[in-house]
């Protein structure tokens, strides 16, 4: 909707079959529709991608009399234009059809015998209300004002619903007979959205002020005891009360329960239904409630008196390392983790999924917490008993590293501790120094920027991961471990997107990245290049550096050395405080090995680099800004 008017845009795979660019970008909207994010990309995002083209059209559209009374009839019936897009030169444009019919989206015929309890209204006795609310916007209505003065709220039944719809006016008339104490919380059905052909539109229930917060979003670890006690206490009452009189809640859920502005929990949704994970199906739309657990419950318990649904509550409220020590002594909190996980855990997989790449990192981080515990326990052990306690963590990571494998889509508690615990760590690991030279007030060791996109948290986060599991399998202070294994290396570092589509992500953030790392990478570099004749003509190394590769070095260019530097700064704090501890040796071998993996074998991209003035100038920029002499150095 925009300015009252409807719009619908019809789009298919074969839209696009005239631009191969755009039908690849459709299609993978529709992935990022399934997953409602991915690689950084939102629903939302889709959204205006297919609007765009028609943003034009919209701006023409005059805006509506702000004094005009709206009703629910122009919001069910209005003006409607239907558009296709035509793709030309790789652009879309958007074609009216005039001719096209379109369903509406909204309205069940319902028998006359089924409504005639209810007073019916027409669309267009009914008034939208305009609504404050947290978030953005929507021209989908909600409150409204009935003709005899009633607020309510409009549930709207779309067409499919005719079921549920069915089973909520069944309910709201068992509720209605009942009698039930008024200050129960729980929504009453004032009419029906009806016209004279007997389609109905909607329902009109208690209109209740919660600014859309329900008990999922309202239970928070802070939320204070009495609190979450007062609403426990008015759902209990109120599924009392139904029950007393016959009546079953049916999907029973928090998402359900909402909560308004005095803090009362209200019971809603009397459709039916059953949400998995919240009762067992078999009890669904019953009386019953559902087992704690399976099995014999311990008396020493104290949880396996409370409803399933308190249990849930409780371990939404506590902290990760408290669930951990919860469920070690409570084996009903246990099997309701089990049963539950993701729900529960849900607030911090959204939460750590702004930093990680996707979920294989949580277990990417619980294998790199797992390598650094195994080297702690076995500190004093032979190196070849430490390779023996290694060897199943290996090949385990290499099976994760494999592009599009995901063996087991379970998250463990584990998992989400260790990605809690490594997140600050990680993020220092990229953090920057403080830059008042140029009048930008960082503090040291400065948590992620808020402006910072998407791709630069997840990429630089499965950067440290791999680079410290690749640190804990293969070295253990200044020993080598796996040495026959040790040409994997690539399999763990190489995590970056390919060039040229992520420096394209980080241009306008690149000073938060690279601080004052390109000035040490730079003394690395340096220092590989006085060393070259100490060890070029070294043979027992075991892995042998091709003399093209350090001559190719030695005559590198301004530019390709600029270059050089820009890519190893890109890599963070982790991998330069490795290649900080090297020998001289090991650092020449090292830099010689990612000047040709870097530069000799992407020459392209370091002529692409080349093109793009601003890497060059942040580059100088930092060299003279830090003050430390000639770093771009002279051959």
């Amino acid at each position: 909707m925009c300015n009252d008017k409807r719009f619908i845009i019809r789009l298919s795979a074969d839209t696009f079959s005239e631009s191969p660019k755009l039908k690849e970008r459709y299609l993978f909207f529709l992935k990022v529709a399934e997953e409602f994010e991915l690689d950084g990309v939102t629903v939302e995002d889709f959204w205006d991608w297919i609007v765009d083209p028609l943003l034009p059209i919209f701006r023409k559209l005059p805006t509506p009399d702000q004094g005009t009374v709206r009703t629910l009839n122009g919001f069910f019936n209005p003006e409607t234009f239907i558009y296709a897009f035509q793709t030309v030169s790789d652009e879309r444009i958007p074609q009216l059809d005039r001719d096209a019919y379109h369903q509406p989206s909204f309205g069940i015929f319902v028998p006359d015998e089924l409504c005639a309890s209810w007073k019916c209204f027409d669309p267009s006795e009914v008034q939208i209300c305009h609504e404050n609310v947290v978030g953005p916007p929507s021209d989908t209505p909600r409150k409204v004002l009935l003709n005899n003065g009633t607020i309510a709220f409009l549930k709207l039944a779309r067409r499919g619903d005719k079921q549920a719809l069915k089973n909520e006016l069944d309910i709201y008339g068992k509720i209605d007979r009942a009698q039930l104490d008024n200050k129960s919380k729980i929504s009453r059905l004032h009419g029906l959205v009806r016209n004279n052909d007997g389609v109905t539109y909607g329902l009109l229930l208690t209109y209740i002020d919660c600014k859309r917060v329900t008990l999922s979003c309202a239970v928070k670890p802070g939320t204070e005891v009495s609190l979450r006690e007062r609403w426990a206490a008015q759902i209990r009452e109120s599924v009392s009360q139904l029950h007393d009189a016959g009546i079953v809640w049916g999907d029973v859920k928090p998402d359900n329960v909402l909560i308004d502005v005095n803090e009362d929990a209200w019971l809603i949704d009397f459709g039916g239904g059953y949400t998995e994970g919240w009762v067992p199906k078999t009890l669904a739309g019953t009386m019953e409630a559902p087992p704690q657990a399976s099995g014999p419950q311990l008396p020493s318990d104290p949880f396996s008196t409370l409803h399933a649904e308190i249990n849930i509550q409780v371990l939404e409220c506590l902290a990760l390392h408290d669930i951990q020590a919860d469920i070690a002594s409570s084996p009903i909190l246990l099997r309701t983790l089990d049963s539950n996980r993701r729900y529960i855990l849900r607030p911090y997989l959204n939460e750590h999924l702004r930093c990680y790449r996707d979920e294989s990192s949580f277990r990417l981080a619980a294998t790199a917490m797992h390598l650094r515990e195994l080297h702690s326990n076995h500190d004093g052990d032979t190196i070849s008993e430490l390779e023996k306690q290694l060897e199943p963590v290996l090949d385990a990571i290499l099976r994760l590293n494999s592009q599009g494998v995901d063996e087991n889509r379970d998250i463990s508690l584990y998992m989400v501790i260790a990605a809690q615990e490594l997140l600050p760590e990680m993020t220092s690991a990229v953090q920057i120094p403080t830059l008042e030279s140029i009048g930008l007030l960082f503090r040291q060791r400065q948590p992620w920027p808020r402006e910072n996109p998407w791709i630069i948290k997840t990429t630089f986060t499965e950067g440290f991961l791999r680079f410290d599991c690749y640190r804990n399998l293969f070295y253990h202070g200044r020993h080598y471990l796996f040495q026959d294994r040790a040409r994997i290396k690539d399999a763990f570092l190489n995590s970056f997107p390919k060039f040229p589509s992520f420096d394209k992500d980080v241009r306008r953030h690149t000073y938060m990245i690279q601080g004052n790392i390109l000035s040490m990478y730079d003394a690395m570099s340096r220092e590989a290049h006085r060393s070259k004749f100490q060890f070029k003509f070294r043979i027992d190394r075991p892995n042998e550096i091709s003399p093209n590769t350090i001559a190719a070095f030695q005559k590198r260019t301004q530019r390709q050395h600029d270059y050089f530097l820009y890519r190893l700064s890109l890599q963070g704090y982790p991998r330069l405080e490795f290649l900080w501890h090297l020998s001289p040796e090991t650092l020449f071998d090292t830099m010689m090995e990612e000047f040709q993996e870097l530069v000799l074998s992407k020459l392209e991209d370091c002529e692409t680099w080349e093109d793009e003035s601003h890497y060059r100038n942040l580059v100088m920029f930092h060299s003279r800004e830090q003050s430390l002499g000639n770093c771009i150095g002279s051959w």
